[in-house]
């Protein structure tokens, strides 16, 4: 049994994804805590999702109780069906504490590119260097008529 002060000192050591680039869900979110206190931690909150380009908040993660003893360290993942990816996403790791009512926050972020779109963008990018190439190898001369 503690003696003292009864304190919970639960950090974020790490906050990430399995991979920074995605054509379809799901997205593994990967976090470690370390508990520093004298008690057992007791944390929940939630995970967001964050659009950057629309600026829209595109979905929420859960995060029940977790639960965590003093002096040690735990590994948690969750999954978040992401559905048709596009651009650049920020997570938000929010975490409260149930003893002290301490929040932690943490973030990373990813990108979404469909295959539709990564597609396209390759076709584009190969038209345009044929056209390039085509335009250097035929050049095109005008005739102009002789003024007299």
């Amino acid at each position: 049994m503690p003696s003292g002060v009864l304190h919970t000192r639960t950090i974020i050591e790490s906050f990430n994804i399995d991979k920074r680039f995605y054509r379809e869900g799901p997205v593994i979110f990967k976090f470690v805590l370390k508990n520093k206190g004298n008690v057992r931690g007791r944390l929940s909150g939630r995970i967001i999702v964050i659009n950057t380009i629309r600026k829209k908040r595109v979905g929420t993660v859960s995060i029940p109780g977790i639960s965590i003893m003093p002096n040690a360290r735990k590994e948690i993942s969750f999954k978040y069906p992401l559905e048709r990816p596009f651009g650049k996403y920020k997570a938000e790791l929010l975490l409260t504490e149930k003893l002290d009512n301490r929040k932690s926050r943490a973030s990373t972020w990813f990108y979404g590119l469909p295959w539709a779109v990564l597609g396209m963008i390759s076709l584009i990018g190969a038209l345009t260097g044929l056209l390039l190439i085509l335009k250097r190898k035929f050049k095109i001369v005008r005739k102009t008529p002789d003024i007299k």
